[in-house]
């Protein structure tokens, strides 16, 4: 994953000694293992490091639609749903069809 920094490999997240329950990664594809990428993906190497659940795209997402998606989102978690609840009560557009919850969540 890209950051402005630079990129972040999962490798770098190894020392985490207490990860966050829920990550967020409203990228891309960030949520899809592809041919080179280890095993499980970005997703998976976060849930193998202790994360309960993470929500990321296994799809294209379109920029101009993904702000309002993840606003809605985390307005449903500030309400008290769960993350898988808080995403499946979100209307869903092509453009953001590819979110899912992954993990306990």
């Amino acid at each position: 994953m890209r950051l402005a920094d630079g990129p972040l490999m999962v490798h770098d997240l190894d020392e985490l000694a207490d990860p966050p329950r829920l990550i967020v990664l409203s990228a891309c594809d960030i949520g899809r293992a592809d041919e080179g990428d280890a095993v499980l993906g970005m997703a998976g190497a976060l849930l193998a490091l202790g994360a309960a659940t993470v929500i990321a795209s296994v799809l294209p997402v379109r920029d101009d639609a993904t702000p309002a998606f993840m606003t809605a989102f985390h307005t449903a978690l500030a309400a008290g749903k769960t993350p898988s609840r808080a995403l499946a009560s979100i209307a869903r557009t092509p453009a953001t069809t590819g979110f899912l919850a992954m993990g306990a969540g």
